[in-house]
């Protein structure tokens, strides 16, 4: 079988989008090497990633920047794929000429539930691309239960035409932990949070739970950040609230994170809304405890394992921060975490993906 991949976020995605294409074809290679993989894309990117097989190809054209919605369509019927799978929410718009069948990834919606989160320019393209592609595309395959839900409200997505097909938790959350300069001089206990990219992480609520426990009762919290202006209004609400000494923001790489889900006492995922909830996924490989939001797709990441709490109640959250600190009730949630996280394996991964590409050869 030939299969050809839009890989664009593959090699220009540090995260995210990027880790997802990054998995999907180093577990097609791993455990399907005799077929033939293509990677479509536009440029070299700032992501150094090198198959093990698959071929990588440019653009033919003068105009890279429409390369993708349209004239890639030359180099798709002159490779001759089986399947074309677009991997972030969109097919090419001349797809229909193809001579091939089509797959597209549809990771999320928060175009559509979180509108003011982005211009009106890109949230429009969003959604026109997004609507093309499950209009046109043969299997839909959604990172969770819930997004397929979404479509199916928002856009008449035929359940018949989708595959959930969870991502696959990079490898390096499944070595062991070793000793990490991120870990340094952080307190013995804590309990992690990860991503203050935006308002939907919904960090504030920790720091409500945090602020409504005796000084006798907190465990510090470490939170995990890159750039970006929430991050930098989350700094400046901690200091509001006197709570500079229980809170340590650090930046991180994956090792590093490794190390935090392994010693952390668990992991404090709050969002409101996720396409998957990655992090969450990372905890359970990692031995690492969650307490997670019951809402969206985030109970699909975190299964029996997790401790829920409704994340717009700072009580609920504080709530569930004392259970997990029974030392037997935890070890309960970490054995569940075990089990659980076998659906997030490369095999299962790999596997999904192929069941579904054969059943439209």
């Amino acid at each position: 079988m030939r299969i050809a991949f839009d890989a664009k976020r593959i090699f220009h995605n540090t995260s995210g989008l990027g880790n997802y294409g990054r998995n999907l074809i180093n577990s097609l290679e791993q455990y399907y090497p005799d077929n033939d993989y293509l990677l479509f894309t536009p440029r070299n990117g700032r992501v150094p990633f090198k198959p093990a097989s698959s071929r990588i190809l440019y653009p033919d054209t003068n105009t890279p920047a429409l390369w993708r919605s349209f004239s890639i369509i030359r180099q798709i019927a002159r490779e001759q794929p089986d399947i074309y799978h677009g991997l972030s929410n969109e097919l090419p718009f001349t797809m229909r000429s193809a001579k091939c069948r089509s797959a597209v990834s549809v990771h999320d919606v928060i175009f559509r539930r979180y509108p003011e989160a982005y211009g009106i320019i890109d949230r429009n393209i969003y959604h026109y691309k997004t609507r093309f592609a499950i209009r046109h595309a043969d299997v839909i395959f959604t990172s969770s239960q819930a997004t397929a839900n979404d479509l199916e409200q928002l856009y008449g997505a035929d359940p018949g035409r989708m595959v959930v097909l969870f991502p696959g938790v990079e490898q390096i959350f499944y070595e062991p932990a070793e000793p990490s300069a991120v870990t340094e001089n952080l307190p013995t206990e804590f309990f992690l949070f990860v991503g203050l990219g935006n308002r939907r992480k919904n960090f504030e609520i920790v720091l409500e739970a945090l602020s409504r426990q005796s000084e006798s009762q907190r465990i510090p919290i470490v939170a995990v950040h890159g750039p970006g202006k929430y991050a930098s209004a989350m700094r400046l609400l901690t200091t509001q609230r006197k709570l500079e000494k229980w809170v340590h923001f650090i930046p991180s790489d994956n090792a590093g994170l490794r190390a935090l889900y392994h010693q952390a006492v668990a992991l404090i995922y709050p969002s409101l809304y996720e396409g998957f909830g990655m992090p969450v996924a990372e905890a359970l490989v990692c031995n690492c405890a969650v307490l997670a939001s019951d809402r969206s797709s985030i109970p699909e990441a975190g299964g029996n394992a997790a401790l829920y709490f409704d994340p717009e109640h700072a009580d609920a959250l504080a709530d569930a921060m004392f259970r997990i600190q029974d030392d037997q009730f935890r070890a309960n949630c970490i054995q569940k975490g075990i089990a659980y996280r076998e659906r997030f394996t490369p095999e299962v991964l790999a596997g999904t993906a192929m069941d579904a590409y054969r059943r439209l050869i």
